[in-house]
């Protein structure tokens, strides 16, 4: 049964007036005809059932766009006051559907289904997800036929929307399930730690080979240095001595000079005593240029005599000069390296953070989106790029170094041309005696031997420090020399160059920082690991878990399928509508040819002329419908009744497994025979229990209610 009270109250400006059932009655069977004439209220019961239905939220898919409009004019409270109560009983399926507004001044509609004498409130989406509401006016139903399409849009947006709902729910499972105890992981993991535990002990073992020969190759060397130290210290000690001897004999016998000049002397001296050495220093770093012509400017300032140029600055300037061209040419080289290598440049810091957050731990075993490798792996990739970038700008930095002992040099070089200015071109004072010549050189020789000794007992000083470092007694060095050369190990390490043994040392010290490294890391990976196999196994186990392959299939195959439903079909859909034939695939052509096959079987049959025909498929895009007789009968060849029958029979046979409330207004030009189709369609589904109620509206000249 349908029961149906409402009461509407309409401001209509001039007056206020009240609407209630009063031409039909409020209680009627499921399957009813509701005739009457114009202005009877019979298209309104059909509005109120719709509204109490969430009419008003059907797209325009599936509800025309005028009904709807009329629909939701109904809930503008300034202008209509409605009330209602609506029961709709299903005797087939036991249940009834009930809607109330029991508000005036409220919007809110609260539809409930009663089961078992217990009502159920049912939100729109859940409703509409159970339950579809099939309101049309076949008013010109030959153009609506191919607007029929817009039914299979409908269907198949909510199709994509249950398999997005289903897929969505389905990899939340898996997740579930993945994260439940698995004891082949389990044992995998177990596995993977023995591993990690294995090489964590192979590169301690190795770690500790490399500190044991670091450090009998650091104490040997700090024993050799500082006795080595200790013999030069003594040597060029007497050295200085003897040359402070001959240098205060030879003061005894030079002519006094004023405190000025002795002064100018002085500096002058101290410049002349480094420059030459300076010079030879700088040569094998402007070797490494020979690019244009900085290879024959080499030439030039190697032959050049520094004190030449001192003594006869405007004579000679091919010292400066070629200098002065090194400086420009390599300034450029490094600018133009700059310029080349910017973005290389300015990614580093932006790797370097990178690989700071991907060393976290947590992040060990984590796949890289869009790549298939891991964090580990990625790290090592970043690695790479920060090596070749620091390789780059380690280059560019030797530049401006070899820039900066040029130009450190060549203010050497003006300052002795500067000083040189204030003495004698001849070396000294103007009239200077073979004693002072003499006396100069002295002190040039003594400052080298001063800086000599300053560095010989820095040098001493440093393994000094480095054998309290290593608990070495520097008063013990000889004797423990000794025993320490007496060490194998130490026998092949004590014949390599000074040089060769600085570079082994430095090799060990780096692969120890490397090995300290991967040490740290390890165990950081094997404590992780502990904790994701303490983690798992305190997870109870899921029974499905031997499912989990098949569920991961499943999910893989539903996204090409979701895919077909969210974008090819529609797209598909939208050429048939608009008849772009021209544009027509093969899959266009294919998919309009089932809809056709769709069509026809839920039309069945067709009204034409002076027979009924069997309808064996529908050409929507040039609005044919072909008979299994091989008639073929136009859109436009169908009387508004027979195509106002087709419409109706093939909107009904659409619906999909929700049950259907079906109401169908102005059929006015369809007689007996045209609804004969309809109404057996309608018993059909109400029989079976898909289709709860169904109302036909006719025009009449007076109100009644019939059933079907």
């Amino acid at each position: 049964m349908i029961r149906l009270t409402y009461e509407l109250i309409r401001d209509e400006k001039d007056e206020v007036k009240t609407y209630v059932p009063s031409a039909y009655p409020t209680e009627f069977n499921n399957l009813v005809y509701v005739k009457g004439p114009n202005g009877s209220g019979k298209s309104f019961i059909l509005h109120v059932i719709s509204l109490a239905l969430y009419g008003n939220y059907l797209s325009s898919d599936q509800l025309d766009p005028g009904l709807k409009r009329k629909i939701e004019n109904l809930l503008n409270i300034e202008k209509n006051k409605l009330t209602f109560t609506l029961e709709i009983e299903s005797p087939v399926q036991d249940f009834t559907i009930i809607s109330r507004k029991p508000d005036f001044n409220s919007k809110d509609i609260y539809v409930y289904v009663k089961r078992n004498g217990i009502e159920q409130l049912y939100p729109k989406e859940r409703f509409l997800r159970e339950f579809r509401l099939l309101y049309t006016i076949p008013n010109n139903p030959t153009t609506q036929l191919p607007q029929l399409l817009s039914e299979i849009k409908a269907y198949q947006s909510e199709i994509s929307s249950r398999i997005i709902q289903f897929r969505n729910f389905l990899d939340e499972r898996i997740r579930e399930i993945e994260k439940s105890r698995d004891e082949s992981n389990l044992g995998k993991m177990r596995s993977e730690l023995n591993e990690t535990k294995m090489a964590l002990n192979e590169v301690e073992d190795t770690l500790f080979s490399y500190k044991e020969q670091f450090n009998k190759y650091s104490t040997y060397f700090a024993i050799h240095e500082y006795l080595e130290a200790g013999a030069k210290i003594l040597s060029l000690s007497q050295s200085y001595n003897s040359i402070d001897a001959e240098i205060k004999e030879l003061e005894k016998k030079v002519v006094k000079r004023s405190k000025a000049e002795r002064e100018s002397e002085k500096r002058y001296t101290q410049t002349m005593s480094t420059i030459e050495t300076k010079k030879n220093n700088l040569m094998p770093t402007l070797a490494k240029y020979n690019f244009s012509d900085l290879k024959k400017r080499y030439t030039f300032i190697n032959d050049a005599s520094v004190l030449v140029e001192i003594r006869k600055p405007t004579v000679q300037k091919a010292i400066r000069e070629n200098l002065s061209v090194f400086i420009e040419k390599i300034e450029a080289l490094a600018k133009s390296e700059e310029t080349a290598n910017a973005k290389n440049l300015d990614s580093l810091e932006l790797y370097i953070e990178l690989r700071r957050v991907l060393n976290n731990p947590r992040y060990f075993g984590l796949k890289i989106p869009g790549t298939e490798r891991d964090a580990g792996s990625f790290i090592s990739i970043i690695n790479d790029e920060i090596d070749k970038i620091t390789t780059i700008q380690q280059k560019i930095d030797n530049y401006y170094t070899d820039i900066g002992k040029i130009k450190s040099f060549l203010e050497e070089l003006e300052m002795a041309i500067s000083h040189s200015g204030k003495s004698s071109p001849e070396f000294g004072g103007k009239g200077s005696s073979i004693e002072e010549l003499k006396l100069d050189e002295l002190n040039v020789k003594k400052l080298q031997i001063s800086q000599l000794l300053k560095n010989v007992t820095d040098k001493r000083n440093a393994s000094k420090q480095q054998l309290f470092d290593l608990h070495e007694d520097p008063s013990l060095v000889a004797q423990r020399e000794i025993v320490v050369i007496a060490d194998p190990v130490i026998k092949a390490f004590s014949n390599l160059s000074e040089t060769e043994q600085e570079r082994s040392i430095d090799k060990l010290k780096q692969n120890i920082y490397s090995l300290e490294y991967k040490s740290k890391q390890l165990k950081l990976l094997y404590d992780s690991q502990i904790k994701a196999i303490s983690d798992l196994e305190r997870q109870p186990a899921n029974p499905n878990r031997k499912f989990l392959p098949d569920l991961k299939e499943i999910s893989r195959r539903l996204v090409p399928l979701e895919s077909l439903f969210r974008s090819e079909l529609p797209a598909s859909l939208s050429k048939i509508k608009d008849k772009r034939m021209d544009s027509f695939s093969e899959f266009d052509n294919k998919y309009s040819e089932k809809i056709g096959r769709y069509y026809a079987k839920k039309m069945r049959t067709v009204f034409h002329a002076d027979g009924i025909y069997e309808v064996q498929s529908v050409d929507i895009v040039n609005e044919v419908i072909k008979t299994t007789t091989g008639k073929e009968i136009k859109f436009d060849y169908l009387s508004t009744g027979h195509s106002q029958s087709s419409y109706l029979t093939t909107r009904l046979g659409m619906v999909d497994s929700k049950k259907v409330i079906a109401l169908f207004d102005e059929v006015a030009m369809m007689d007996e025979n045209s609804l004969s189709p309809v109404i057996s369609l309608i018993k059909s589904k109400f029989q079976d229990g898909s289709l709860i109620g169904s109302i036909i509206v006719q025009r009449a000249e007076k109100p009644s209610v019939e059933e079907l």
